[in-house]
């Protein structure tokens, strides 16, 4: 039978999270995961934005078909366009080993699992504005910095508010995407759990120094790939949100054995809302593993957020996406739309 001329293009996309680590990068861990897209969705609603998305999308995955601005994934949909993501192999404490350092082991690994088309990196993929500029600087109110001007916008915005007066933005020390996330998802019951550290902040810093290196080594084995930042914890609130699953407790998500009660019932309501499944191949001690494991956990949900950024369920603010950069993603750690929505923002 011929095929329809009509008939849609479609990709099995393969995706890789990976949880970086810091100086300790023994316990560096990655989950691979995959899903079949039939067509790019960006959530955005305005039409320009998301052909801009969809087409920095497709120089690594194809010609995949844009959908209409604004739609996105429908778990509960009859004519349900893109699959779930599913869980397929994973690996932990990619650390050194005799005569390899961390990096060659964790690349190695990552060849051995066949690559993939997305790779979604736990930290910092971008430095602040100030880190990398030559110009003689006029000072923070007079930069010309695209990013240095939407982080002024951020403060000016709050400067209006009787009840909050903010200090002005560093931006030798932090980006856009950490100012705009402190008012953005910061919220009184998540006290102590999202972790919005400016990049180069003391904890930060070594982890994003690795990041950016790796996503380097990544580009030059898969010039094809598309290699994006994500924030865990923030996602993992957010695929809660989604999910419908209330956390009471949203710290306890990073606590090695506190938290495993936590990560479990959240990975079980992704399958229960069939937004993230098992493979078939995945069996339940397997499946245990992903919230036994803090860091596996880091780069499940890492993952996820690829997932959720194919499928038009990430947070893509049009002031980033705006800014004129050549990849409009870079700089910005995807994280599900609902942490913007709940109940407060501005």
């Amino acid at each position: 039978m011929n095929d329809s001329p009509n008939r849609r293009a479609s990709a099995s996309v393969q995706i890789i999270g990976i949880h970086v680590a810091g100086a300790s990068t023994h316990k560096t861990s990655l989950v691979r995961a995959r899903c079949v897209v039939k067509e790019l969705q960006s959530g955005t609603t305005d039409p320009q934005l998301h052909a801009l998305v969809c087409k920095q999308l497709q120089t690594g995955l194809g010609q995949i078909p844009m959908a209409a601005a604004g739609s996105h994934f429908e778990s509960e949909s009859a004519a349900q366009k893109n699959s779930p993501l599913f869980w397929e192999a994973f690996s932990s404490e990619l650390g050194p080993v005799p005569n390899t350092d961390p990096d060659s082991n964790l690349m190695q690994t990552i060849s051995d699992l066949g690559g993939a088309q997305i790779f979604c990196l736990d930290a910092p993929l971008t430095l602040p504005s100030c880190s990398t500029c030559v110009r003689v600087c006029p000072g923070v109110p007079l930069c010309p910095e695209s990013a240095v001007q939407g982080l002024l916008s951020l403060w000016n915005e709050d400067n209006q508010s009787e009840d909050k007066r903010p200090k002005m933005p560093l931006p030798h020390t932090e980006r856009y995407f950490e100012a705009y996330a402190r008012r953005r998802y910061e919220h009184p019951g998540f006290a102590g759990g999202l972790d919005i550290e400016s990049v180069l902040s003391s904890n930060r810093a070594p982890v994003a120094a690795r990041a950016q290196h790796l996503s380097r080594r990544l580009k030059h084995t898969f010039p094809n790939a598309i290699v994006v930042e994500t924030h865990p914890w923030l996602a993992a609130v957010g695929w809660a949100l989604h999910a419908g699953y209330r956390l009471n407790h949203v710290a306890e998500l990073r606590q090695p054995d506190a938290g495993r009660i936590a990560r479990a019932g959240l990975l079980r309501k992704l399958e229960l809302q069939r937004l993230a499944l098992r493979s078939a191949t995945f069996i339940e001690d397997l499946f245990v593993e992903l919230s036994e494991d803090v860091e596996i956990f880091a780069a499940t949900i890492a993952a996820m957020s690829a997932w959720g950024l194919l499928n038009g369920l990430c947070d893509l603010q049009p002031s980033f996406l705006q800014q004129g950069l050549e990849n409009p993603l870079l700089g910005w750690a995807l994280v599900p739309r609902e942490l913007a929505t709940y109940g407060w923002g501005h």
